[in-house]
C-alpha cells in the first residue's frame, strides 16, 4: 500500500540541472520523495528515496542532498515513514 501526503510544492534543480518539483511525501515507501522532472521528452513522475536516488533514472535525476530544502524535505519524509512503521507494528 503506498500512500502520497500532498506537501507545498518544492521546485528545484536535481544535480544534472534538471528542473524538478517535489509534491509529496510516501511514508509508506522507501521512495519516500514524490515528483516530477522537466526532461527533453517532457515531463514525468518520479520518486527519491532520502538519500536523494531517483528510482530507476540516470544518476542526473538525483537530487543533491547538499541543498536545504531536499535534506529538509528527506528529513520529514524518513521521520513520517519511522512512525508510520512504528503504527503498523504496534497494531500487528
Amino acid at each position: 500500500m503506498t500512500i502520497e501526503i500532498p506537501i507545498k510544492q518544492v521546485t528545484t534543480k536535481t544535480v544534472g540541472g534538471l528542473d524538478a518539483t517535489i509534491d509529496a511525501l510516501s511514508p509508506t515507501s522507501t521512495d519516500c520523495i514524490v515528483g516530477t522532472l522537466k526532461t527533453a521528452n517532457g515531463v514525468k513522475e518520479v520518486a527519491w528515496d532520502k538519500y536523494g536516488r531517483c528510482r530507476d533514472n540516470h544518476t542526473d535525476c538525483n537530487l543533491d542532498m547538499e541543498a536545504n530544502e531536499h535534506s529538509d524535505v528527506a528529513s520529514v519524509a524518513s521521520a513520517l515513514n519511522e512512525q508510520v512503521v512504528a503504527e503498523i507494528k504496534k497494531r500487528s
